[in-house]
């Protein structure tokens, strides 16, 4: 691939996430969403505990764990976390452009969000392992586990530009 004709598929497609307000509510909220998840993710018992205890507590839970992946992590990490879930908000969004385009129902469509889940979580928060018994993993991982962080963003940037322009795009049926 050409890198002109990627960076320029890369364009069309990020900008194809915000070409309405719609779409850029859309893109926003699951941005906003996806980055709670994964600052929650990254301390799974305390996250449920505090949910389970009821909504009042919900606000603090999100805080805590928010200014945790600061603490532990720093600045440098916040924004790795913030471009994963923006990158996540503009492709479930191209995704669902795509659908609707062709015609899919939007039930299809929730059979992807736990690949997005599981990929949002692995290459972020790593929080997950914890419940497969892997806590250890992160510990031998270099850099906090940020080299898979950012090869997920690499892979999330290269599907922007796959789709391109999701309005040109079919699925084929």
């Amino acid at each position: 691939m050409n890198p002109e004709d990627f960076l320029k598929d890369l364009k069309k497609g990020t900008k194809s996430g915000f070409s309405s307000g719609k779409r850029a509510a859309l893109t926003v909220s699951i941005s906003i969403l996806f980055f709670i998840l994964v600052a929650l993710s990254t301390s799974i018992g305390y996250s449920t505990q505090m949910f389970l205890a009821g909504i009042e507590y919900w606000l603090p839970a999100i805080s805590f764990t928010v200014i945790g992946v600061y603490l532990n992590g720093g600045l440098t990490e916040i924004i790795i976390n913030l471009v994963y879930s923006v990158s996540i908000g503009i492709i479930v969004t191209n995704t669902y452009i795509q659908f609707r385009n062709t015609g899919i129902r939007a039930r299809n469509f929730s059979g992807i969000a736990p690949g997005f889940l599981i990929a949002g979580c692995t290459g972020c928060g790593i929080g997950l392992l914890s419940l497969a018994g892997l806590t250890g993993v992160v510990a031998v991982l270099p850099f906090q586990g940020t080299l898979i962080k950012l090869a997920g963003i690499i892979l999330l940037i290269y599907f922007i530009a796959d789709i391109g322009k999701p309005e040109l795009c079919t699925i084929p049926s």
